[in-house]
């Protein structure tokens, strides 16, 4: 398994999702998300736990809660699972 800093390309500043810009523009399409929101909602539909994405973004897991909090309330859903398929849903639409 990789250290939890890098991603697949090596690097430790592009979330592994960098790979799928079609999925990455779906979540860009999922209400007013800041930037790093939908950082954090894309490392949660890699699977990510919020330990995981904090050590990815260069975060604390409270500010990872706080940027998901901020992503429900902004999706209008009270899950991960709900988060996540706002996403999936726009990124199958498109195909």
């Amino acid at each position: 398994m990789k250290d939890a800093d890098t991603t697949l390309e090596g690097s430790t500043t592009s979330p592994r999702h960098a790979r799928r810009p079609a999925f990455a523009e779906a979540a860009g399409d999922c209400g007013a998300l800041t930037d790093r929101e939908r950082d954090v909602l894309l490392s949660l539909a890699s699977g990510d736990t919020d330990r995981q994405i904090a050590l990815r973004l260069r975060l604390s897991p409270r500010t990872v809660h706080k940027h998901l909090e901020h992503v429900y309330r902004k999706l209008g859903v009270a899950t991960r699972t709900a988060a996540v398929m706002c996403i999936v849903d726009r990124y199958l639409d498109e195909r």
